[in-house]
């Protein structure tokens, strides 16, 4: 599930553009890139900090066409990867700059977590490496290799969202900028 939340109404605006000039519809995309960098601006302000990992992961992404304009602003890009994938991808040389994937943990602050108990086993190293063998689901460990296994309670977490923050600002920002834009545009088509 992606950690990016639709505006409402955007999408109406965006459909009424396309029946206007080019030159309003370049308008519209230089007021999209505004609105992006607010709201990630918004965005950073509410976010938990901790290490300053997760505000450094917030981004925004203004894809502008012919046919489509899309404003996408939050944490981008953001997968779950396993320690050896992140290592062959570092070694691959290609390892993103973000490290996107240490900060999966934003899904967690943004949604809250509920309590429940885990099963965790505990592998020993050999020649300084966790050991893996293949099978049909990918990769699994060896059954040799566990030490321990042992039970964890984790404790629920109430949400703390910060990618449409409950403040309402981000709807608030929208609203004044989309606005702004419809009186000016609209005033210079004589319409108004």
């Amino acid at each position: 599930m992606s950690m990016v939340e639709a505006i409402q109404g955007l999408n109406q605006a965006i459909a009424t553009i396309e029946v206007l000039p080019n030159a309003a519809r370049w308008e519209f995309a230089d007021m999209l890139g505004r609105l992006g960098r607010d709201i990630l601006a918004i965005q950073r302000a509410h976010v938990a900090r901790d290490t300053g990992a997760l505000a450094a992961g917030l981004s925004s992404e203004l894809h502008v066409d012919d046919a489509l304009m899309r404003l996408k602003v939050g944490l981008l890009g953001v997968e779950a990867r396993s320690r050896s994938a992140k290592r062959r991808a570092a070694k691959a040389g290609g390892g993103d700059p973000r490290n996107l994937g240490d900060i999966f943990y934003g899904r967690f602050i943004e949604f809250g977590r509920k309590a429940q108990t885990v099963v965790v086993e505990r592998r020993r190293r050999v020649a300084g490496q966790l050991r893996t063998e293949p099978n049909s689901r990918g990769r699994r460990k060896r059954i040799e290799d566990i030490a321990g296994t042992y039970k964890m309670n984790v404790r629920a977490m109430a949400p703390r969202p910060f990618i449409n923050p409950p403040d309402g600002s981000v709807d608030a920002v929208v609203d004044q900028r989309t606005t702004s834009f419809w009186e000016r545009t609209l005033s210079r088509a004589g319409a108004v």
